[in-house]
């Protein structure tokens, strides 16, 4: 009979601590399809299980960027998370809205995490990862390097009722392109506009993403620009 489920998240927690201890894999990587370099590594990691490290030190992932400070964006002054909870939320919402502007609207979070001290462990690992093998092919890897380059991380997204879906930002909830929120915690949201219909927003969302989006500068993650 097979593993149950709990058996199975043992396995694979215990699979991602080897890799992480024996070839320097970083933590947070999922472990699913397997790619033949995963599966490389994981022939290592097994191999060397009883002999010590594979590597020495000098071959250990190189560490992240060292920054100093968060990098300012460079729109005026939004609505912080730190106050998302409060009704000054639906009162900011109103006053990016006149009477004629449509019904969806297209909004951008200030998403660059904390640096220093502050700085969350999962995000510091994906930006040694980043920092030691130049690889950018996926959203999380993109704003890892635009950290890395002393850039900002933006998230575009739409909606018909905006309070309620920074609350759902700021709770955790990762349902589709929202996952990406989930390394990239929201800090501010830094700008609205206003689109008459859903398919509208949609279209709006990508432009604005592409054009936030600068080579060796800003990122702006849209789960339509995927």
């Amino acid at each position: 009979m097979g593993a149950n489920v709990s058996d199975q998240h043992f396995l694979a927690t215990a699979l991602k601590c080897l890799l992480h201890e024996r070839v320097g894999r970083a933590k947070h990587n999922t472990i699913g399809n397997p790619t033949i370099q995963y599966l490389a590594q994981l022939v290592v990691a097994l191999r060397t299980a009883d002999d010590g490290p594979v590597f020495g030190k000098a071959s250990n992932l190189v560490p992240a960027p060292s920054l100093e400070s968060r990098p300012a964006h460079p729109f005026e002054p939004g609505f912080s998370f730190d106050r998302i909870e409060t009704h000054a939320l639906e009162k900011w919402v109103r006053s990016w809205r006149s009477e004629s502007d449509e019904s969806y609207a297209v909004y951008v979070i200030d998403c660059t995490p904390q640096v220093g001290e502050d700085e969350d462990a999962r995000a510091r690992e994906l930006r040694a990862e980043v920092h030691a093998e130049g690889g950018v092919s996926e959203p999380r890897h993109k704003g890892a390097q635009a950290v890395n380059n002393g850039e900002c991380v933006y998230y575009v997204g739409h909606s018909d009722h905006v309070p309620e879906r920074m609350r759902q930002h700021a709770n955790g909830m990762t349902y589709g392109g929202a996952k990406f929120l989930s390394l990239f915690k929201p800090f501010e949201i830094v700008e609205l506009t206003w689109q008459e219909t859903k398919s509208q927003a949609t279209k709006y969302e990508k432009r604005r993403a592409d054009k936030l989006t600068k080579p060796g500068g800003p990122y702006a993650f849209s789960e339509t620009s995927q």
